[in-house]
């Protein structure tokens, strides 16, 4: 998030972890259950922001899921966290633990690319469940 100082034409950066952007399907499922699908739009160690149409309110606690495709093999990680920020096209959400692979998207956005239309599989039974 950046702040500009009254009275210059300077920004502030106060986040204190590097972001990535980094585009692909999410899966987030909110305290109450429900699941919806959104699009991840950037990561960093310790949050994410997810696009999507269903918003939900700081202070919301979640877990998600996040597929990477390979050319041979998905890589499915899921995490947990709280909404900490929420805009017009979005959310943001901080994760309750830094994420240990986080390295990985700044090495596979180079090499691979975003799952199209995907249900990961520990959200496949909620979804037939649901009839979603």
């Amino acid at each position: 998030m950046k702040m500009m100082k009254p009275g210059r034409n300077i920004c502030v950066e106060k986040r204190k972890r590097l972001r990535t952007a980094f585009n692909t399907d999410v899966v987030v499922s909110s305290s109450n259950g429900r699941f919806f699908k959104g699009y991840l739009n950037n990561i960093s160690i310790n949050g994410m922001f997810v696009d999507c149409e269903t918003l939900l309110s700081p202070g919301s606690a979640c877990k998600a899921e996040i597929r990477l495709l390979g050319k041979r093999s998905v890589l499915i990680l899921s995490v947990s966290g709280t909404v900490v920020r929420k805009a017009y096209s979005g959310f943001g959400i901080q994760f309750d633990h830094d994420l240990e692979w986080w390295s990985l998207f700044t090495v596979f956005s180079s090499y691979g690319k975003a799952a199209d239309n995907f249900i990961p599989s520990s959200f496949f039974e909620a979804f037939v469940c649901e009839g979603v």
